[in-house]
């Protein structure tokens, strides 16, 4: 009887929305890896391979539609461990592709888990935040949020290793937007936005000088590590002339404006230790991105052939397997970082808004959710399921436009790659494991 009930209950608010906007982009992206793939023999298993992943992904997903996501988050801290686990003996045994030692290969398959763990990450973090859903003092504490920001390091150093940027970036992502909803510490998640922005900084302006051979003796002086050093220990006095007036003016206010300058302070620092470890063409993309003419041959080689597969689409495309950059060979990566070009390509400005259109609606659902599930624990799974889809579609589409920086991320459910392609699905299954059991109290 009990087993009756749950099984109307779970039909009766099966999400459809959610279900086939997935399929639809799954589909949609098979189309896409197999017209990458059309012309070039080394590249023709790709297709079958994504195809394979695909079936593996409804298969074992279905079995998260009967596992109660409760009792899976309650086993988080199992998983968190076996990803550390695993990124460990990804880097001691894995295969290393474009520069990156990310995957590892089970029966002549490669696996990233490092984007499985996106998923991991998710339940990990909104398990422990969820426990003290009602202790607004503690999850506001300092102390609680750097526990969890130590939690989230420990895979993230291990995948900085590897390196893959890409990913990194996502898991970032996914812990500030969980931190804004579940109203964590409101200045250090300030402060975590404000830490990457200027981190990057000093990578950023030194490649500009070297790609544009615009070093004098001038910029030599203030981009050396002694100024930013000098000028991170100004801030930091200043900041502490903030934090003196806070405590005897008891005003917020300048509490903010200590936690941004001592933030801005910190990343003046870090960037100086991010510049030595960044590699070569990792500085260039972050610098073509902004001027791509830069370095037409290099670093800005693939934005530019990007660009022009899209605009060369125009409004309805040049037709399904008839793209001229991406089936002659212009289009670089184009089953994985570049396969929204292939589409605008190919279909067109009708074709790409079509797609975006899905999108859209698939992450609207997702918010109202968010909105109406009145498990907090739910919400904030579904609040992280969004922000990695959110954030990795935009970051994807927008380097194919150049209004990102190439970072390698994939675009979900379309771009070539298992591992992106399961960890798309069983994210899609947990949010509908949340959404059958909205009215369940077990």
């Amino acid at each position: 009887m009990i087993k009756n009930k749950y099984a109307n209950e779970f039909f009766s608010n099966f999400d459809y929305i959610i279900f086939i906007t997935s399929i639809i982009l799954i589909v949609m992206g098979l189309f896409a890896v197999y017209s990458s793939t059309y012309n070039y023999k080394q590249l023709e298993d790709r297709f079958i391979k994504q195809f394979i992943f695909f079936l593996i992904g409804l298969a074992s997903g279905i079995f998260l539609l009967f596992i109660n996501y409760k009792k899976i988050a309650d086993n988080s801290m199992l998983l968190y461990i076996a990803l550390i686990f695993l990124l460990i003996i990804t880097l001691v045994f894995g295969k290393r592709i474009n520069g990156s030692k990310s995957w590892l290969s089970i029966f002549g398959l490669g696996i990233q888990f490092s984007e499985l763990g996106k998923i991991i990450i998710i339940l990990f973090l909104s398990k422990y935040i969820s426990l003290y859903e009602k202790d607004i003092k503690y999850k506001s504490s300092i102390n609680f949020f750097i526990l969890l920001i130590l939690f989230l390091s420990i895979p993230v150093l291990l995948i900085l290793v590897q390196p893959d940027l890409g990913t990194i970036i996502i898991y970032y992502f996914i812990f500030i937007f969980l931190a804004f909803f579940s109203g964590l510490n409101y200045f250090l998640t300030i402060s975590c936005l404000i830490l990457p922005f200027f981190s990057f900084l000093i990578p950023l302006l030194r490649s500009f000088l070297t790609t544009t051979k615009s070093f004098t003796p001038l910029n030599n002086l203030i981009f050396s590590n002694n100024y930013f050093l000098f000028i991170s220990f100004i801030i930091f006095l200043i900041a502490i002339i903030f934090l003196f007036l806070h405590f005897n003016l008891k005003n917020k206010a300048f509490l903010f404006v200590f936690f941004i300058l001592i933030s801005i302070s910190i990343s003046f620092v870090a960037g100086i230790f991010l510049d030595k470890f960044l590699k070569g063409y990792q500085k260039a993309r972050l610098i073509v991105f902004v001027n791509p003419e830069l370095d037409k041959l290099g670093a800005g080689y693939n934005i530019i052939q990007s660009k022009i597969a899209i605009g060369s689409g125009g409004l309805f495309g040049k037709g399904y397997l008839k793209g001229t950059q991406a089936q002659f060979g212009f289009l670089p990566e184009k089953s994985t970082d570049f396969i929204f070009s292939i589409i605008g390509e190919e279909f067109g400005f009708i074709g790409t808004f079509l797609l975006l259109l899905i999108y859209a609606i698939f992450l609207l659902r997702l918010a109202y959710l968010i909105n109406s599930i009145k498990d907090y624990l739910g919400k904030l799974i579904i609040t992280g399921i969004f922000s990695y889809f959110f954030t990795q579609s935009i970051l994807n589409i927008g380097m194919t436009i150049g209004l990102m920086p190439i970072t390698g991320v994939p675009l979900p459910f379309i771009s070539y790659g298992g591992s992106s392609l399961l960890t798309s699905i069983y994210s899609v299954f947990i949010v509908l494991n949340i959404n059958s059991r909205r009215y369940s109290i077990d």
